[in-house]
């Protein structure tokens, strides 16, 4: 049985998860690390989420990039400034990168449900079903082994 130092040890002795993650744009390949975020971050992150502004929640996965996106040498890749900018950049280029954040972060299915509980909250019951009934994807209860699409393999 550890003591209580010995565990606060283990937990000191943990790193920062960093990952290289290849985007494929017009202007070329390029490397971007995607940082696990710390609890200070995680929470900087669900603020924006609950803002009762609805531009800052409309931003929330822009704010999750502009805390998890850095170069090599561990610069931030965006400020704080440039947030809106972020946010406008073609969703196929910024999901994958979404995704990263919260998998090294400790998200998985859960992070999938709560954002399907924010569209419920956002659409309503009725605009939800319309945006799933009008999806490609395939229903839970479906059958067919649809493979991944490319930006879902890439993670």
């Amino acid at each position: 049985m550890l003591k209580a130092k010995e565990i606060k040890d283990a937990m000191m002795k943990e790193e920062i998860r960093k990952e290289k993650h290849e985007m494929e744009l017009a202007a070329g390949n390029i490397e971007v690390w995607v940082h696990e975020l710390t609890s200070y971050q995680l929470e900087t992150w669900r603020e924006c989420c609950r803002s009762e502004d609805e531009n800052a929640r409309r931003a929330n996965a822009a704010k999750l990039l502009l805390i998890a996106l850095h170069d090599e040498a561990g610069n931030l890749v965006w400020d704080e400034k440039e947030i809106a900018i972020l946010a406008g950049r073609p969703s196929r280029i910024l999901e994958p990168l979404v995704r990263v954040v919260l998998r090294l972060s400790g998200y998985g299915a859960e992070a999938d449900m709560a954002i399907l509980k924010n569209l419920r909250k956002i659409l309503g019951a009725a605009g939800l079903s319309d945006l799933l009934e009008s999806s490609d994807a395939p229903s839970p209860s479906s059958t067919d082994d649809t493979p991944p699409t490319t930006s879902e393999s890439s993670i």
